[in-house]
């Protein structure tokens, strides 16, 4: 499992653009010890969802598809981080 630090090092090589937990249109969530990462309008990074799920797949990120079906975003998992709810 890649972590969130290698998955924003690789939208900000890929896009060129800086991406941490405070960017805009980024969110992250921690279900008890699985960690995800919310981009919820691919359009910050001038790409599409399927073009975007489809280059995190080939280069090792784990996207779940089912997330938002039809919708902008991309729901993606990462190594476990005390994110968003870890504590509860």
């Amino acid at each position: 499992m890649k972590s969130k630090k290698a998955l924003f090092a690789h939208l900000e090589k890929t896009y060129g653009k800086k991406v941490d937990l405070e960017s805009d249109g980024i969110g992250d969530e921690t279900y008890g010890r699985v960690s995800m990462i919310y981009v919820y309008d691919w359009k910050i990074f001038h790409t599409t969802r399927e073009a975007a799920e489809r280059d995190l797949e080939a280069n090792g990120f784990k996207v779940h598809k089912d997330w938002s079906k039809g919708g902008p975003g991309s729901e993606i998992q990462v190594s476990y981080f005390k994110g968003y709810h870890w504590d509860e």
